[in-house]
């Protein structure tokens, strides 16, 4: 927690009730207010390995974390790596399942809808699956959630050419909460301009949504923001925004100005206010004179100007 003089202290450490031997407690983790989540996706279950394990903990008044559930999908099966992905919005949680097995195409992949009760458990009420769930897609790669939208990537789907190199091309799938139902709808597939659309992008490794923008990144994406210049696995990340009828579409293509070959600009991608944060960890150059160290990493700030474009501020 941040002190009053605005320095960070390790304030807890926390470890599931049940922790085992490779669990890996903490591959994914997101807090809202008072409820953390925590993924740890080879977690051990009654069908086998890796069936994986959700841990949802609570601070109390006195600012202590203590666990109040665990979740567990019904249907999971070995290997199918439940909590490979969490994210938290209000009483709803996202957990992602990517090498689930639904209607038995292997590793199409899932995400599960969670819910915290009137009693305060959690409870799995949904699950969502792709569209046009395809084999070894990984639907749930990556999830995020905002206002009644949920984004879920699948960095590994086949693009629609069924050229030779088509395989690990990617999309991102959007839901909108139906308060009628109370159930998640899909409502659109996602893809970059058809033309920068080819195999080996991963489009929708890593997702962040503010407003009305949505950022998808293609970490293995070579071409520039014109669809030039390819650069193997330089990186990019995809905008999108929302039109007044709830439609998404691609306004914008971000690139590091520096691009370098396998820098995986878009690794990671998060936003807050007009402020997008790019990972690129296979970036080797210094932020400010020559001198490169292999992939020791390197983090892109862009800011939102007044026209609504984002501009590269710092490296």
């Amino acid at each position: 927690e941040r002190d009053l003089n605005g320095q960070w202290q390790q304030d807890q450490k926390i470890v599931p009730s049940n922790r085992m031997s490779n669990d890996r407690f903490g591959f994914t983790v997101d807090i809202e207010g008072d409820i953390a989540i925590v993924g740890a996706p080879n977690k051990v279950g009654s069908m086998g390995n890796g069936i994986g394990a959700v841990y949802l903990f609570e601070r109390n008044m006195q600012g202590v974390w203590s666990e109040i559930d665990i979740l567990t999908p019904g249907d999971g099966e070995a290997f199918d790596n439940f909590g490979a992905a969490v994210v938290l919005e209000g009483d709803t949680a996202l957990i992602s399942s990517p090498f689930a097995d639904p209607n038995t195409i292997r590793d199409a992949g899932a995400v599960y809808v969670a819910n915290a009760g009137g009693t305060g458990n959690w409870v799995i009420t949904q699950k969502l699956i792709a569209s046009d769930p395809s084999m070894s897609a990984n639907f749930g790669s990556s999830i995020e959630i905002k206002n009644g939208v949920a984004v879920v990537g699948a960095w590994r789907t086949k693009n629609a050419t069924g050229g030779t190199n088509d395989a690990e091309a990617g999309a991102a799938y959007t839901f909108d909460f139906n308060p009628n139902t109370s159930n998640w709808e899909f409502t659109q597939k996602l893809l970059p301009d058809t033309a920068d659309w080819i195999g080996g992008d991963l489009f929708g490794g890593s997702i962040t949504m503010i407003r009305n923008y949505l950022f998808i990144a293609a970490d293995e994406d070579d071409n520039d923001s014109n669809n030039m210049d390819p650069i193997f696995d330089a990186g990019a990340v995809h905008i999108f925004q929302k039109d007044g009828q709830g439609m998404w579409s691609e306004i914008h293509k971000i690139v590091a100005s520096d691009r370098k070959e396998e820098a995986f600009f878009g690794q990671r991608v998060s936003v807050s206010g007009n402020r997008l944060v790019v990972g690129a960890a296979g970036e080797a150059g210094d932020a400010f004179f020559p001198g490169e160290i292999d992939a020791s990493g390197a983090i892109y700030i862009f800011e939102e100007d007044q026209s609504g474009q984002w501009i590269e501020a710092q490296k």
